[in-house]
């Protein structure tokens, strides 16, 4: 026996708990037990490589991510993000941080992508320290709050845009830092308008033509 420790481990203390914590893990994504013996055992090697630790929960999801996709398509869209200029490091640090943002198609990261750096000015690195960003909805939050504080900025309201406040926070805080920090009167104007962007970006969905020219 290659580990005869395991013989003296307290079960209860030490193994129930670790099983017990790849069990729901496997439970939440059980589309990993569809794969193959052979490409599961790859993608659990390729996830330790890339530096995930198999005993936090990101593991499973790097794993989870990694098995959706055969690897031309990863390596495609891995291969996209250089032409914003991210590096090879860069690359692996989005997805160690968060990744389930690889799952989206090429057409759907790269429009995202375009407007983060093109429109709202965001550096290529603080979108891969937040890779989150590409998940959120473009029409739902991106594009109306930048329209928002875009209108806001022209108008002389605001002196600059905030991208943490702008991106990272939910609607409860947007609204509470962007509308409700004025008076009533003001405050009504500023709802309205935050709807007005909203409408209009439904309007727009992911059609990168019309991004590209507000």
């Amino acid at each position: 026996m290659r580990r005869p420790m395991v013989l003296t481990t307290d079960v209860e203390k030490t193994l129930l708990p670790k099983l017990e914590f790849f069990r729901s893990k496997v439970c939440s994504k059980p589309s990993t037990l569809t794969v193959s013996p052979i490409k599961f055992k790859s993608v659990v090697q390729e996830a330790k490589e890339m530096g995930f630790d198999p005993c936090k929960g990101m593991f499973m999801v790097a794993i989870y991510a990694l098995g959706s996709m055969a690897k031309p398509t990863l390596k495609r869209k891995f291969e996209a993000f250089k032409k914003f200029t991210w590096s090879d490091e860069e690359i692996s640090e989005a997805f160690r941080r968060y990744p389930s943002f690889i799952r989206l198609s090429v057409d759907n990261l790269m429009v995202t992508m375009d407007f983060l750096v093109n429109k709202m000015g965001c550096s290529p690195s603080f979108i891969a320290k937040r890779p989150r960003l590409l998940l959120m909805s473009m029409e739902k939050k991106i594009v109306p709050r930048f329209l928002f504080a875009w209108d806001l900025l022209s108008k002389g309201v605001i002196k600059n845009i905030n991208l943490h406040a702008l991106l990272e926070t939910s609607e409860h805080l947007f609204i509470e830092k962007f509308v409700n920090c004025y008076k009533p009167e003001e405050a009504s104007r500023m709802l309205k308008l935050y709807h007005e962007k909203l409408d209009l970006s439904k309007n727009l969905r992911m059609d990168g033509y019309k991004l590209q020219h507000l």
